[in-house]
């Protein structure tokens, strides 16, 4: 047995020609939002200038925390912080 299924949409006729014109405006204005957003999370996230003492102590204390947990991870961290100082001096 052979079937057939058709379908077919209905549109009321008030709105069929409203979605094209309001999508440019309405892209345009979301796309200002998201930029405007992107642009000032940009500049608060933006890293400050630390000196290498600054962040050699930061990333100690970063391995500090994993010091009982993960020991070996804690020595490889307080080694790059050993050398990222002794480089950057």
């Amino acid at each position: 047995m052979n079937t057939t299924t058709a379908y077919s949409t209905y549109t009321h006729p008030s709105t069929r020609g409203s979605a094209p014109r309001l999508a440019a405006p309405i892209a345009n204005a979301f796309a200002a939002a998201y930029s405007f957003v992107a642009a000032a999370l940009a500049t608060v996230m933006r890293p400050q200038n630390e000196s290498p003492a600054a962040s050699a102590l930061r990333l100690r204390r970063y391995a500090s925390q994993y010091a009982s947990s993960m020991p070996s991870l804690a020595s490889d961290l307080y080694a790059a912080a050993d050398r990222h100082q002794e480089n950057n001096q």
